[in-house]
């Protein structure tokens, strides 16, 4: 049975790395995600905001939990949801994984050549 993200950050946490693009490149900031109304939501510092207002797909990651552990890699949507004090990014979930590096386990039904789990969204 396939994991939920839901249940994942009980595990995990709410702390991730948010990786968005923009005019000078990738950026990576560190977000606290909460669930609102079954989607995940987070304050933004003025990099992130800005980079989102013209590229809204990305990343989230949150490192193994231990060494040779698996990440998780979760791709989104976000969009602006308020601007007031702060930006507060509402984000659509497209797609997660569990993944490590290492060879493709026999069986394994993850969507990459590595050692790749979906998780349910």
């Amino acid at each position: 049975m396939t994991e939920t993200l839901h249940d994942v950050m009980n595990d995990y946490g709410a702390d991730a790395y948010l990786l968005t693009v923009g005019t000078n490149g990738p950026h990576t900031s560190l977000v606290t995600l909460n669930w609102q109304e079954g989607r995940l939501a987070c304050t933004l510092g003025k990099s992130a905001a800005r980079n989102v207002a013209s590229q809204p797909n990305v990343s989230l990651l949150w490192p193994p939990l231990e060494t040779g552990g698996y990440s998780i890699v979760v791709n989104a949507l976000i969009t602006i949801a308020e601007n007031d004090p702060h930006p507060v990014a509402s984000l659509t979930l497209t797609k997660a994984v569990f993944h490590r590096a290492g060879a493709r386990p026999e069986g394994s039904t993850g969507p990459c050549p590595n050692d790749c789990k979906p998780i349910s969204i």
